[in-house]
């Protein structure tokens, strides 16, 4: 016995589409993407998780889903929300928890760069951030730069200096990097 599950039925159907796609060589399967926005936002996390090595780069957005982030830690993420969406509330305790998984336990800080997920607040905004995302961000250009060839990506990020740390003239700013390659 199995339960007929809406959301299940989509994610198989999504799968199989691309599948064939691929098939017949419409698709290159080393660069499939995958977004979604509210509702297909939590459908994207839920892709994620059932099919942790298929996707090259997702933008969820708008919406905080409870996955196993263990499974999808190493997929890059950019992941997107409106400071006052009631629906991605959570969002901020996703991104800590799985940028923990990847070795960065500094929380879901917005401004960092080569940390993952990536992670983006519209201050002020709530729910419908879908328009402002894509005409703010340069999303294509981030994931374009993605290509899903079983090589896991990097973690590189600054330490020091903070984001819009001030030096005086002739100060020495000391930098400090933090890098792993868990595939070597």
């Amino acid at each position: 016995y199995q339960q007929f599950s809406p959301a299940i039925a989509a994610k198989e159907d999504i799968k199989t589409v691309i599948d064939k796609m691929v098939a017949s060589g419409q698709v290159d399967k080393q660069r499939v993407y995958m977004t979604g926005f509210s509702m297909g936002g939590s459908g994207t996390w839920k892709f994620l998780e059932k099919y942790p090595g298929y996707i090259a780069a997702a933008m969820p957005m708008g919406m905080s889903e409870k996955v196993d982030f263990g499974k999808i830690k190493d997929i890059p993420i950019w992941t997107i929300r409106g400071e006052l969406d009631y629906f991605g509330r959570g969002l901020p305790e996703n991104i800590a928890e799985m940028r923990k998984l990847n070795g960065d336990d500094r929380g879901s800080v917005e401004w960092e760069t080569g940390v993952n997920p990536m992670f983006t607040d519209f201050d002020g905004l709530g729910h419908g951030i879908q328009w402002d995302a894509a005409s703010r961000l340069d999303l294509l250009t981030w994931a374009y730069s993605k290509i899903n060839d079983g090589n896991i990506y990097p973690v590189v990020y600054f330490i020091s200096p903070l984001n819009r740390q001030e030096y005086r003239a002739g100060e020495q700013a000391e930098v400090k990097i933090h890098a792993t390659d868990p595939d070597g």
